[in-house]
C-alpha cells in the first residue's frame, strides 16, 4: 500500500497537473491517502445503475468528499440525476441498447426504440451546467432511507459564487407528491432567484422563506427535480 502511494506521489512529481483517477476493490480503496493523490473514477460496485442504492450514496459520501463518480447505463432523467456526482460515467449503447425497456410491441412483432440521442445529449448538457455545485457545501434535506417508498432530497451550496442547487427524488413506491425542504446555509434577508429546471418557473424568495420551507411536488413515481437558485442583487 505504501508504494502505490510512493509510485503515485512519484507520478504527480514528473508530471504536474496529472490527474490519476481512482477505481479498484468496488469503491473500497477511497481512503484518506488516496483521495489525496486521485479523484473517484468509479465509487462502488454496488448493483451497478440501480438509482434508489445511488441517491444513498450520494447523500452519505458528500459528507465528507466532494468529488467522486459512478454509472449511468440509459439517459433516462429520474435514473441519470440519481447518478450525477462531480463526475459521471456513462455506459451507453448508442449503437444497439439491450435494455429491456426499450423493447416495445408492433404489428410485426418486437422492436426496439431508437436510442433518444436528444435526450441524452439534453441531461449531459444539464450535468455540465450544474457539476461546478458538487464543490459546494452539502446539506441533506430529508432523513436517509433506501426503501422505494420515500423521498430523498439534498442540497449543495455555493457561498463564494452566491448559488446552489437542490436535488429530489420521489422513489417508486412513494404515495407523497409534495414535500416541504428546508433550505441550509442562505442569508435570511437576502433574496434568491429560485429556478424549476423541469417547468421552467422561476420564482423569488428570501432567505428566511426558503429556510422555513420550500414546498415541492412531484407527480410521478419515481420522479426527480432538479432546482438551482443564485442570489439577487
Amino acid at each position: 500500500i505504501e508504494g502505490l502511494y510512493a509510485f503515485w506521489d512519484e507520478l504527480l512529481r514528473r508530471h504536474l497537473g496529472l490527474i490519476i483517477d481512482n477505481c479498484a476493490s468496488g469503491g473500497r480503496r477511497i481512503d484518506l491517502e488516496t483521495v489525496a493523490r486521485s479523484v473517484v473514477l468509479w465509487r462502488t460496485d454496488y448493483q451497478y445503475f440501480e438509482p434508489n442504492g445511488y441517491q444513498s450514496h450520494t447523500y452519505g459520501i458528500s459528507l465528507y468528499l466532494p468529488s467522486t463518480s459512478t454509472g449511468n447505463a440509459y439517459p433516462e432523467t429520474y435514473s441519470f440525476r440519481s447518478s450525477i456526482n462531480n463526475g459521471l460515467v456513462l455506459g451507453w449503447n448508442v449503437y444497439q441498447p439491450d435494455t429491456p425497456s426499450l423493447w416495445k410491441i408492433t404489428p410485426s412483432g418486437r422492436e426496439r426504440d431508437p436510442f433518444p440521442i436528444e435526450q441524452a445529449r439534453r441531461l449531459a448538457e444539464e450535468f455540465k451546467s450544474i457539476r461546478h455545485f458538487f464543490f459546494g457545501d452539502f446539506y441533506p434535506l430529508t432523513p436517509h432511507s433506501v426503501t422505494d417508498d420515500a423521498w430523498i432530497a439534498y442540497q449543495f451550496h455555493r457561498e463564494d459564487l452566491r448559488q446552489g442547487m437542490i436535488l429530489a427524488f420521489r422513489r417508486p413506491k412513494c404515495p407523497i407528491t409534495t414535500i416541504r425542504l428546508k433550505l441550509k446555509g442562505l442569508s435570511p434577508t437576502t433574496r434568491y432567484e429560485v429556478h424549476f429546471k423541469d417547468s421552467g418557473v422561476k420564482q423569488t424568495f428570501t432567505g428566511k422563506q426558503l429556510a422555513d420551507g420550500l414546498d415541492v411536488r412531484i407527480e410521478s413515481a419515481p420522479g426527480s427535480l432538479l432546482i438551482t437558485y443564485s442570489q439577487l442583487p
